[in-house]
């Protein structure tokens, strides 16, 4: 990864060179003192020296220099100069207590603190230097940018004055009014606000608990589109059955009186006026190889690619591409998708999730769509199955209620008395219907041209799958949770 990021830097700051508008090249101007309240001049084996005290002002072309002190080294055309030194150079102003100038590379350095002011554009490090020729500037330790809409922190930085490019790395934190990136690299616009995060990115949203994670992300808010590669994640938790408690803190834990405290499934928490509540923490968990969001016309879809697969409290699925709409809370799946929950898997050519209140509310299979439920844990091959040209499967309260199949639907479901195992049902109709109660299947209606027929239990016995639909596809490859720390920043 460190090989990676190298040969990234390379290229950065090769395109960033070749994005410089052209600088004419002049030959070395000699540095020409303007000001100074007192001079003492030497001669040394390193040739002629002068040192100015007071109100110094040097001049090189387009590029003045201001300090209280400074030694000015004629032969070499150099010059140190210290104490509230400014150089300025068209409408940039850099500013620290020392800097060493010299004037026929046109490079300034400060060893001890120095600042950019460019425009809008302010920049700080411990350690830095300004090219005045190609105006380029390498800031070094506690680096930091800002301007009237982003703040920057990094290791390091270089500062491209005439493309308004800022590379920065190590320890990289960018941050506006609504987000907050973490990077080892990133390449900042201050034009069109342009970014480009590269290696162990994170991404934390100031308005909604929504983040993302992935190995590089590029965001361009003109067009309100971002691009994440490498296989991204984007992480949403909700705070779902508030409810008010009579009980304190210090009965579960006296020692977290002031922060949430994770009991028995829920947590507790303490409000302002000191009462106590408690709530759950529902995630919708998105990972693929690409992801992309559009942000327009007052929607929020973000495009998964390859290798999807999601996660939410009772639900898993995966297939080649995912559409999230945010602002409309749909899931979409394209490509060999597939739908787990609990014991119930769901297939079809396109599975649509529909989210109500933070919960799901129904899932929708289309084309070839299968119902399978493995009820009975004793009986793993016992699996109830229902197909149709579109499935609706609806919810209430986390646990499904009704099942409805549409188009050539047929329906398989094992039965069981009190005490034994009665065999199995087999129907075809135009469309039916499953009544469920407490989350469990009690009646089945079929409706037009229904046939059917009952095997019994002594016909069946150990040889169930010989019955299944015809349809039937069981996948026990369940996507695992990865294991994913969120930075709360």
């Amino acid at each position: 990864m460190k090989k990676i990021l190298n040969i990234l830097l390379v290229i950065f700051f090769f395109s960033a060179l070749i994005a410089q508008k052209p600088i004419k090249e002049s030959q070395s101007q000699p540095i020409i003192l303007r000001n100074s309240d007192s001079l003492l001049g030497s001669k040394t084996e390193a040739g002629n020296i002068r040192e100015f005290i007071g109100n110094v002002v040097f001049e090189q072309g387009n590029v003045i220099v201001r300090g209280d002190r400074a030694i000015h080294f004629i032969d070499e055309n150099k010059a140190e100069i210290f104490g509230n030194v400014k150089i300025f150079q068209d409408d940039m102003l850099l500013q620290s207590d020392e800097i060493h100038y010299n004037g026929s590379t046109g490079i300034a350095k400060s060893p001890k603190g120095i600042s950019i002011k460019d425009k809008k554009t302010i920049l700080s490090a411990e350690f830095g230097e300004y090219n005045t020729k190609t105006q380029i500037a390498d800031f070094i330790n506690n680096v930091n940018i800002a301007d009237d809409t982003v703040k920057i922190k990094s290791d390091s930085a270089k500062y491209f004055r005439n493309s308004r490019i800022s590379y920065v790395y190590g320890n990289v934190k960018i941050e506006d009014d609504s987000t907050v990136i973490i990077a080892d690299i990133i390449e900042y616009n201050r034009n069109d606000r342009q970014s480009k995060a590269y290696g162990n990115v994170f991404i934390q949203s100031k308005i909604q608990r929504v983040f993302l994670t992935g190995d590089s992300v590029m965001n361009y808010p003109s067009e309100k589109y971002t691009i994440a590669t490498g296989k991204p994640t984007l992480i949403q938790i909700d705070t779902l059955d508030k409810r008010n408690e009579v009980i304190e803190l210090t009965d579960i834990n006296p020692q977290r009186n002031n922060q949430p405290v994770f009991f028995y499934n829920r947590y507790y928490a303490q409000s302002e006026n000191k009462s106590i509540f408690s709530f759950r923490l529902d995630t919708i968990i998105i990972s693929a190889d690409t992801m992309e969001s559009f942000r327009s016309g007052g929607k929020e879809l973000y495009y998964f690619k390859k290798n999807v697969q999601f996660f939410g409290s009772n639900i898993k699925g995966k297939a080649d591409l995912l559409i999230y709409d945010r602002i409309q809370d749909v899931v979409e799946l394209f490509g060999n998708p597939i739908v787990w929950y609990d014991s119930t898997q769901i297939v079809g050519d396109t599975l649509k999730v529909q989210l109500k209140n933070k919960k799901i509310n129904e899932i929708t299979a289309l084309g070839n769509a299968f119902t399978a439920s493995r009820d009975d844990t004793l009986n793993p091959t016992r699996i109830n199955q229902i197909f149709g040209q579109r499935i609706l499967i609806r919810f209430e309260n986390d646990t499904i209620n009704g099942v409805f199949s549409y188009g050539d639907a047929k329906s398989l479901y094992f039965l069981r008395g009190e005490e034994s195992e009665e065999g199995v049902s087999r129907y075809g109709c135009d469309s039916l219907y499953v009544e469920f109660k407490d989350g469990k299947a009690i009646k089945i209606h079929w409706l037009g041209s229904v046939v059917g027929e009952y095997i019994p239990e002594n016909i069946l016995f150990d040889s169930p799958e010989y019955y299944f639909l015809p349809n039937f596809i069981w996948n026990d490859k369940k996507p695992a949770k990865k294991q994913i720390k969120i930075r709360f920043i």
